[in-house]
């Protein structure tokens, strides 16, 4: 440790480290440390070296550009506070691409990171599930095993959560390097896949499936052990889920709505058609430009509120849906910009698949995660995002699927 903390480049490490571990803890002091390593960045910078590496760099420019019609549209949001409040949330799109494109990490030290973010998710399960247990036993409440109760004692949202630890088991799996024991591994990706039925977040649990399926597929070369082991765990999330609230809420699929208003029982999913409905009905009014980062909610809401579907309004709902709140925000221009992103990160995941299948995995999975949820709209989303999208971009030379290059 000591080592580290004598160089610019091991401060860096130090510091990528605790923003992984305080985005579990406590989102504002996440947000200091990241101020702190762009300090530390700042105090050894080659300001030379670090104008050719941006100005070159095609994925630094994209993210840059997302940034830039955040800041265009303070001109025309009337919420100029949101607005600000908004591009603070975003910095990270500059910050991480510029810093981590001049500051290549060493494979040993990504490893460390990614063993630091699944020891993370590790210690918030457990705590989690002693937790339940102990309020279970004064008040034998089994809703406390479930949905958000079972994170009280925390600030994440559990689709957030499910995100991660779905991430975290691509990681076990995918990475022998990370050098975890047989046994280990198996707690770590029971423990993991347990939370995320607890969880509930139909997008996570079917994302989950999928990814189980891809891992066997690729695993496992004997044909009838594959079916065998895609057997026992389809047959054993089947079981779960009828034991359990997702299936209430499963079968209330499609169910209560008309003409946008909300009667009887509501799921996930039934709000979800309407406030995609309403967004959408939104933006043909204003499909270019948006509405502003900073108006948009207000003026979703107040959408909601005039045809009928309070819920949404009491609530302060977004979209739930990140492309319908990026169009809201910005417009259609300034979602081209983060379709850009995506498509330099998408291009370069596919190029490089071979020798790092996880950022694939990991684009894949946001993207459609982004379908159901307004994933780049918190913190939690944002900063995961741009560092571990910016970590496996600007290290293809690390071999992260069990081999170094």
């Amino acid at each position: 440790m000591i080592h580290y903390l004598k160089s610019s480049y091991g401060r860096q490490i130090i510091l990528l480290n605790l923003i992984v571990i305080f985005l579990f803890i406590n989102i504002q002091f996440c947000s200091f440390i990241i101020i702190l390593f762009a300090l530390n960045f700042l105090v050894n910078l080659n300001f030379k070296k670090v104008l050719l590496e941006g100005v070159k760099n095609v994925f630094f420019l994209t993210n840059a550009f997302f940034l830039v019609f955040f800041i265009i549209s303070l001109i025309y949001t009337e919420n100029f506070s949101g607005g600000l409040f908004e591009i603070e949330k975003k910095l990270t799109f500059i910050v991480f691409p510029l810093i981590l494109a001049v500051v290549r990490l060493k494979t040993e030290d990504l490893y460390l990171l990614f063993k630091t973010f699944i020891l993370c998710c590790a210690t918030i399960c457990s705590i989690s599930l002693i937790l339940a247990i102990k309020r279970y036993t004064y008040s034998q409440n089994i809703n406390y095993f479930f949905l958000n109760e079972i994170l009280y004692f925390t600030d994440f949202h559990r689709v957030y959560l499910s995100f991660y630890l779905l991430f975290a088991i691509h990681l076990i799996m995918g990475i022998d390097e990370l050098e975890l024991r047989g046994g280990y591994k198996f707690f770590l990706i029971s423990t993991f896949t347990l939370f995320i039925l607890l969880l509930a977040s139909r997008m996570i649990i079917v994302l989950m499936i999928l990814s189980f399926v891809y891992i066997v597929m690729n695993k496992v070369r004997d044909r009838k052990r594959v079916i065998l082991l895609l057997s026992l765990f389809i047959s054993f999330v089947t079981f779960f889920v009828l034991l359990t609230p997702i299936y209430e809420m499963l079968a209330n699929l499609f169910t209560n709505l008309q003409n946008g208003n909300v009667q009887g029982k509501t799921n996930g999913v039934n709000l979800r058609i309407i406030q995609w409905n309403l967004a959408f009905r939104l933006i043909l009014k204003s499909i270019w430009i948006g509405y502003g980062p900073g108006d948009f909610l207000i003026v979703l809401t107040n959408f909601y509120k005039e045809n009928g579907f309070n819920y949404g309004y009491d609530n302060r709902l977004n979209s739930h849906n990140q492309i319908l709140d990026t169009v809201l925000g910005l417009g259609l221009v300034g979602f081209c910009s983060l379709l850009a992103i995506l498509y330099v990160s998408f291009k370069t995941a596919i190029k490089e698949y071979g020798k790092l299948p996880i950022y694939f995995i990991f684009l894949s999975i946001f993207c459609l995660t982004m379908i159901s949820e307004s994933v780049l709209e918190t913190n939690k989303g944002i900063i995961f995002f741009t560092l571990f999208n910016s970590l496996l971009f600007f290290n293809k030379e690390a071999n992260l699927d069990g081999k170094i290059k």
